[in-house]
């Protein structure tokens, strides 16, 4: 998604030639300086010192509401909450956002409003709340129309369709994604056009991931051709994305291997501790917990020394969930204790969600199965609110899991197969995998043999097909390591009618991967 850079509203300085400073003069020498210090942020933030940026914008600010300059007072106002934004703290963000909007709309700037409206829409859409960004891009929308700004107009609608994808309306988002695109072409605005491209393969890889690869490969034509390469790397790191997302573990690794020296080289700090979260990611998925715990590590300082709160607290749920799998109880729960109160002050819905899952699954693995529904309970209703399909049906799966814990099979199965079309659905083959192997779990608890071994024969072959898109043969053996449990249960069923091995792990964990 394409993001609006600051704009710097200068007032026209006018000397009187006279032989001693008037009050004109002094105040005029006043705006100078809001100006320099306006300048001054402006080259602090693109050299991704925010906090020093917000205490110059802050002197800024205070000359400029002594002075009565308005516009100039919304210009500050507008760029600290532009800092705070690139910092995580989307409240404060939001706070002066609102304050610029308003004197914006009072001094009657069109174009300044529609980009504080736009910036709006951003916060909103980065912390759960879809509805409130789609009102303000389609407020800054009308407004880029009247003003006949195409650029402006081709980006609104590129965020536009962003939003629909993260709230589960592919159609709408394409149709919004096909609108932007041959704007962008027509303005020749390269940049835009590898975004719009970039986003109409995040769309299409659910379900045509062939066609989001073709997308996301023009898109990297593009920025090579640019010499662009934070654009070329950030699209590797998302044609990995698209490989981890089909099984395709090993080509994920490869793509993610190729960003990671181009984000160093270019110092994109940002960039390069979403792959190494990636990076992490893939070796947790195929059972190498030493290394995720490596890259994770490798990523929780980058995002503390940028002040991103909310891939600080990301990063933590995901050390925990590691931890959680290698044993290592009350190491998870100290993270997941550390991540979930960042993420709600800094109002992530989705990441908070994640995590409420993830204390669920702490509470279960250490036996106290009404904590872990109540936490379940809590995350479930979010996952929904926020639209996040995948996080949804793995909730559900595990809320099957601690029934079956307890003994209510029934309940379990219920659980599980809601999940089970939502996981197909979005195309989420790993969890899908879990699903299917809990379903005959709870058919053999109920001793209906032969649809608990169709169950564990349909998550198996799901299992090997993942599997089998791995090359490397110390990651195939990691990840095959894993389904043990499935075979073991299945060959039990085939020699006896009921079963005595031990329970089946769900793997009902799941760790955040970044959106492209």
């Amino acid at each position: 998604m394409l993001t609006l850079a600051p704009a710097l509203v200068l007032l026209p300085v006018t000397v009187p030639l006279m032989a001693q400073p008037s009050v004109a003069q002094t105040q005029n020498l006043q705006v100078e300086e809001v100006e320099r210090l306006l300048e001054e942020a402006w080259q602090m933030t693109l050299q991704g010192q925010s906090l020093r940026a917000i205490e110059t914008l802050q002197q800024s600010l205070a000359i400029a509401q002594k002075l009565q300059a308005r516009e100039l007072e919304a210009t500050a106002l507008y760029e600290i909450g532009f800092n705070y934004n690139k910092i995580g703290q989307r409240q404060q963000s939001l706070d002066y956002f609102n304050q610029a909007l308003a004197i914006f709309r009072e001094v009657e700037n069109r174009s300044e409003e529609a980009i504080t409206l736009s910036k709006l829409g951003t916060v909103y859409k980065k912390i759960g709340q879809p509805q409130k960004a789609l009102d303000y891009f389609n407020q800054a929308l009308l407004i880029f129309r009247e003003l006949e700004n195409r650029l402006r107009e081709a980006t609104i609608l590129n965020n536009l369709g962003a939003v629909y994808d993260d709230i589960g309306q592919p159609q709408k988002a394409l149709d919004y994604y096909n609108q932007a695109l041959p704007i962008f072409r027509e303005m020749d605005d390269l940049s835009g056009e590898a975004t719009t491209l970039n986003n109409l393969g995040k769309v299409y890889n659910i379900g045509q991931p062939q066609k989001a690869l073709d997308y996301l490969n023009q898109a990297l034509l593009i920025f090579r051709e640019m010499d662009d390469r934070s654009g070329e790397a950030t699209i590797l790191n998302n044609l990995g994305e698209i490989y981890r997302a089909i099984g395709q573990l090993q080509e994920a690794l490869d793509y993610y291997n190729q960003a990671l020296p181009i984000l160093r080289e270019v110092s994109n700090r940002s960039m390069e501790a979403i792959t190494l979260n990636n990076l992490g990611g893939v070796y947790y998925a195929i059972g190498q917990p030493q290394k995720a715990l490596d890259y994770y590590n490798q990523a929780l300082p980058i995002f503390q020394e940028l002040e991103n709160r909310s891939e600080e607290a990301t990063i933590l749920n995901n050390l925990g969930v590691v931890y959680l799998d290698i044993g290592q109880s009350q190491k998870a729960l100290i993270h997941y204790s550390q991540a979930l109160p960042i993420l709600r002050e800094v109002s992530n819905r989705l990441m908070e969600a994640i995590t409420l899952n993830n204390l669920g699954e702490f509470y279960r693995v250490i036996g106290q199965p009404q904590k872990a529904l109540d936490y379940y309970n809590q995350a479930l209703p979010i996952h929904r609110e926020v639209g996040d399909h995948s996080g949804e049906a793995t909730t559900l799966n595990n809320l099957g899991s601690v029934y079956d814990d307890i003994g209510k099979p029934q309940k379990a199965f219920d659980y599980y197969n809601k999940a089970l079309p939502i996981l197909k659905e979005v195309g989420n083959r790993s969890t899908e995998a879990i699903t299917l192997s809990n379903i005959g779990f709870s058919y053999e608890n109920q001793g209906k043999t032969a649809q608990a071994i169709d169950f564990y024969q349909q998550a198996i072959k799901v299992r090997e097909s993942i599997q089998g898109n791995i090359k490397v043969s110390e990651l195939k053996a990691s990840f095959a390591s894993q389904q043990v449990g499935a075979y073991e249960r299945l060959i039990n069923l085939y020699s006896t009618s009921r079963s005595n091995a031990v329970h089946l792990n769900k793997w009902s964990r799941f760790d955040r991967f970044f959106p492209c």
